[in-house]
C-alpha cells in the first residue's frame, strides 16, 4: 500500500514539474531577436502613439503577453514568450501612447531604445 501511494506521489510530482515547465515557462523577447521589428509614429484622435510590431526569431516560443513598465522619462516594452502551441504565433503589434514626459521607449530587459522623441 505505501508502496503504490509513493508511485502516485511520484507521478503526481512529474506531472505537476512538466506542467511548470510547458505552460509556465516564459522568457522575455530581445531586440536582437525580433525579425521584421518595426516602430512606426502614428497619431490617434490627437494622441500621439509609437506601434511596434515584429516576430520572434525563437523557433519554437510564442508571443504570450505584451507589457509596459514606466521609469523615469522611459517607458521599458516586454514581450513575454511561452512555448509555441497550436493557434499560437510568434507574431506581435503593439501601440504605446505617448504621454506627457515620456522621452525614450526601450524595449526588453536590455532596454535597447527603440524611440526617441
Amino acid at each position: 500500500m505505501k508502496v503504490a501511494a509513493l508511485i502516485v506521489l511520484c507521478a503526481l510530482a512529474v506531472g505537476a514539474l512538466a506542467f511548470v515547465l510547458v505552460y509556465g515557462q516564459t522568457m522575455v523577447l530581445e531586440r536582437k531577436f525580433v525579425a521584421q521589428f518595426k516602430v512606426v509614429e502614428l497619431s490617434h484622435d490627437g494622441t500621439r502613439i509609437v506601434r511596434i510590431s515584429g516576430w520572434s526569431g525563437h523557433g519554437f516560443w510564442s508571443v504570450k503577453d505584451v507589457t509596459t513598465q514606466r521609469v523615469d522619462s522611459s517607458i521599458i516594452v516586454l514581450v513575454h514568450l511561452f512555448l509555441a502551441r497550436p493557434r499560437s504565433t510568434g507574431g506581435f503589434q503593439y501601440d504605446v501612447p505617448i504621454q506627457d514626459g515620456i522621452n525614450q521607449i526601450r524595449f526588453g530587459r536590455d532596454q535597447a531604445v527603440i524611440w526617441s522623441r
